[in-house]
């Protein structure tokens, strides 16, 4: 999960300017998601900030990346706000965010990672959301699996899983 986790960072990083370009501010805090945004006083998060999770289904070889995306919410979004512009601004964000990751290759376990759900969060401490990926997960080979006894006609046969 490391690897994926830091090429999702290295991604959103090296694409600040599509914030900026879009008006909207750059993501400021990347982080491996630890129930961060349940507690946004008390980890002293600062706006716009980008949590990772994950969760695997090895039966289904599929994985899961749970973006939890936060976004100040000093603007109102009412029809009648005159702060309204500003406001939406937050679902531009989390569209940037979604045009960056969506297609990324994660070889060499993880597939192509697809758009799969788009979830808002109720939070009295600003705008979150978390969006989920979803791609193929190929489980990977360590040295202690790497071996595997093939039987062919009756002989059992040692041999490398070459991956």
């Amino acid at each position: 999960m490391e690897r994926i986790i830091n090429k999702i960072t290295e991604v959103l990083e090296s694409n600040k300017s599509k914030f900026i370009a879009k008006g909207v501010d750059p993501i400021q805090i990347i982080d491996i998601y630890k129930g961060q945004p349940q507690n946004l006083k008390e980890n002293e998060c600062t706006f716009p900030a980008v949590y990772i999770d994950y969760s695997i289904d090895y039966d289904q070889g599929l994985a899961y990346i749970i973006i939890h995306a936060l976004y100040n919410d000093d603007y109102e979004t009412e029809n009648f706000s005159p702060q309204r512009a500003e406001g939406m601004k937050y679902i531009t964000f989390l569209k940037v965010i979604k045009d960056c990751l969506k297609g990324i290759k994660l070889p060499p376990v993880f597939g192509v990672l697809k758009l799969s759900q788009d979830i808002p969060i109720e939070s009295d401490e600003g705008n979150y959301h978390q969006i989920t990926f979803k791609c193929t997960y190929i489980e990977e080979l360590n040295d202690e699996n790497r071996y595997l006894d093939v039987e062919i006609d009756g002989e059992i046969n040692k041999g490398e899983i070459k991956g």
